[in-house]
Parts: C-alpha cells; sequence; structure tokens
C-alpha cells in the first residue's frame, strides 16, 4: 500500500512500492517528485534524472540493480553505461515503511 501523498515524502510499505513510485513518478514526468530528493549539487539536473531512470528499464530491471546495505538500507544502483544512465537512488526504512533518502549521479 501507498502511503504517499503530494506534499508528503513519498512511502512504501515494501521495496517494490518505492521503486512503483519512482516509475510511475519518471513516466508522468514529475521533476518537482524528484527535486526533493537530489543532492544539492544536482539540483536543477531533474530532467536528466527522468530520462535516465526512463531510459533504464527500472520498472523491469529494479531487482538486478537493488544492492541490501542493511535491513534499514538499500540502493539503486544504476551504473548503466549502456543505457546512458549513472545515477543512485539510497532507500531507508523507519517505522516499517520505505523511502527515498537521497538521490545523486554517480559521475
Amino acid at each position: 500500500m501507498l502511503l504517499c501523498g503530494c506534499s508528503t515524502t513519498a512511502r512504501a510499505a515494501t521495496k517494490d512500492d518505492i521503486v512503483a513510485e519512482i516509475v510511475k513518478h519518471a513516466e508522468a514526468g514529475d521533476k518537482e517528485f524528484f527535486a526533493r530528493y537530489l543532492d544539492a549539487p544536482y539540483k536543477g539536473q531533474e530532467n536528466q534524472l527522468v530520462q535516465q531512470i526512463k531510459s533504464s528499464g527500472m520498472a523491469d530491471n529494479y531487482k538486478d540493480h537493488m544492492k541490501e546495505v542493511s535491513e534499514t538500507a538499500a540502493r539503486l544502483d544504476y551504473h548503466y553505461l549502456e543505457k546512458s544512465c549513472h545515477f543512485q537512488i539510497d532507500l531507508e526504512k523507519k517505522d516499517g515503511s520505505w523511502s527515498i533518502r537521497r538521490i545523486w549521479f554517480c559521475r
């Protein structure tokens, strides 16, 4: 079950659900959604991020790019140069829900 709203942080019960939320916002071209999560050096690059998420095929391949950091942390690692993707999305689990902690470009 998704627990997000327009003015709040995206939160989801599972990592699968938070990935679905990321893909949904990318497909909609929702730059404002991603702006709140981009690290400071990457502000203003929301269009680039949306295009990279779209070209990454995240909806179908995210399990191959999910790195388990701990029981409460995971990372979507899209250092996927064949598709011109080079971003990371750090996820965290708090109070039983997963959320996006930060997004950054790895080059």
